[in-house]
């Protein structure tokens, strides 16, 4: 199976010295490929030969592509302008384009100010992946005035004031319509606010070669129709026993909430028999459990129940008492060899001492919950939005699958992370993990591996959740992201 790469910035910079060995025209590269996007953008918004361009141009690299973009916008008849308010680039190659467009009798006049020739786009070609500091001063005026603005604005590889790796921003940041970015695509693109402030994406990779390569790429993406290859195969002779057990230690008093959704996201996922144990709660204590859902009353049932499961549940609701506790390493020992999805109260008990895991299981933190299993304090912790560095710490410590959940799902697998590309608003609020819970253990007990089961449950509910974003997502309930489920999962098997 092929993965789309992800890359630190870091890494990209080491790739990029490695391919400027033997490609030393790559600034030319990006920059005539920064000028097409520039050319296509005016194209597409219908501007003419009189479009009004300005170059916000950085003393580094991104600098440097951006005066290679000026000198053949110049050369087909535009007059862009460019603000640099660090100054030119006075060094290495970004120097060199500055020489460049001196040597063919273009000179290069800085505006004194941003904004100052009443600019129909902007180019933002101030920084790239190597910013680590919040922007201040001038540039950070501009971007706030940007903001106010709304000037389309193209970004060059990175929109100044975000983390390529993080995808936080730095203090502020510039809001691009297009990123047009150079040689891989950065994992903060599509996590945190990146999804917000990079606008359409477009990749140049400059002609570097597959042994540029070499260095591992930080992460990978999977999308839908990649994962739709892990749907189990369904036969006009299946039975329940085939479509898989599902067991979920769930609910507790005034937490019966969640373990109905557990429930409905397996009953989503296809399962075909469900057991629960709430120990103490009765049926009577929940409002609609369904019927098909087999309630075990007592320890010995449930102990019994999860051995004959294909996969076991824990945590959504469950409690947070020394009883809960030894409630889950009763199960966790009677049934060690089972697949085991591990989130919410589970993963506090975990957090809080940790426990013998079982050998097969996937923690499921949000980022509060994922700070916690390392120890550090949700308010106060170290982390500072880097959710690549969390995810593979997790991993690490627990020799387990690990999804961090989230705008931009990240899954650790051995020594390898996916990131599953986008975000959804009606997932943002309480439910949304019991119900991928359920998901996740219902598409592992119908045959899947966890892994490719975490990979589709998360692909198929963001795919379900996305159909609400351009209306009610703010108000949409679990119940009516639970139907779009099942009408994904229908129209993949359609398609």
């Amino acid at each position: 199976m092929t993965l789309r790469p992800l890359w630190r910035g870091k890494s990209l910079r080491s790739l990029d010295e490695r391919a400027l060995e033997d490609l030393p025209w790559l600034m030319e590269v990006a920059g005539s490929a920064l000028a097409d996007a520039i050319l296509r953008e005016l194209e597409r918004r219908q501007f003419g030969s009189d479009a009004r361009v300005e170059l916000w141009i950085g003393p580094g690299n991104n600098g440097g592509d951006g005066l290679v973009a000026f000198r053949h916008l110049e050369e087909i008849g535009l007059a862009p302008r460019v603000w640099a308010p660090l100054g030119l680039p006075s060094s290495g190659d970004a120097a060199d384009a500055l020489k460049q467009l001196a040597d063919s009798g273009v000179v290069v006049d800085p505006l004194d100010s941003a904004f100052e020739s009443d600019p129909d786009l902007i180019v933002d070609c101030l920084f790239g992946t190597g910013l680590s500091r919040p922007l201040s001063g001038s540039i950070a005026d501009a971007v706030e005035r940007h903001a106010r603005l709304g000037i389309p604005l193209i970004a060059c590889d990175v929109p100044s004031g975000l983390c390529a790796d993080t995808g936080r921003v730095l203090g502020v940041a510039l809001r691009a319509e297009r990123t047009i970015t150079f040689g891989g695509l950065k994992v903060g693109f599509y996590c945190s606010d990146g999804l917000d402030f990079c606008g359409e994406i477009q990749l140049a990779t400059l002609g570097y070669r597959r042994d540029h390569y070499h260095t591992a790429e930080s992460a990978a993406w999977l999308d839908l129709r990649q994962a739709r290859q892990f749907l189990p195969p369904s036969r006009r002779a299946d039975h329940k026993g085939r479509y898989g057990r599902v067991m979920a230690l769930s609910g507790s008093p005034g937490l019966e909430g969640a373990a109905l959704l557990t429930m409905l996201g397996a009953r989503c996922g296809g399962a075909g028999l469900l057991h629960l144990w709430s120990p103490e709660l009765k049926r009577g204590d929940f409002d609609d459990l369904p019927a098909e859902v087999m309630l075990a009353p007592f320890a010995e049932h449930a102990l019994d129940a999860a051995q004959r499961s294909d996969v076991i549940i824990a945590g959504p609701g469950m409690g947070r008492s020394q009883t809960a506790r030894q409630q889950l390493l009763r199960l966790v020992e009677a049934a060690s060899d089972k697949p085991w999805v591990l989130d919410a109260d589970a993963l506090y008990h975990l957090a809080e001492e940790p426990f013998d895991l079982p050998e097969t299981c996937v923690l499921t933190p949000h980022e509060g919950e994922a700070l916690r299993l390392l120890g550090e304090d949700p308010l106060t912790g170290t982390w500072g939005g880097d959710r690549l560095a969390l995810v593979e710490a997790i991993g690490a410590r627990f020799n387990c699958l690990v999804l961090l959940k989230g705008a931009g799902n990240l899954l650790r697998v051995c020594e390898s992370t996916y990131l599953v590309p986008g975000s959804a608003r009606s997932l943002a609020r309480g439910g949304s993990g019991d119900i991928l819970s359920g998901l996740i253990a219902a598409l592992a007990g119908r045959g899947a591996t966890l892994e490719q089961a975490v990979h589709l449950a998360v692909r198929l509910q963001l795919s379900a959740a996305q159909r609400f974003d351009a209306g009610h997502a703010e108000t949409v309930t679990q119940q009516e992201i639970a139907q779009a489920i099942t009408e994904s999962w229908q129209g993949l098997y359609a398609t």
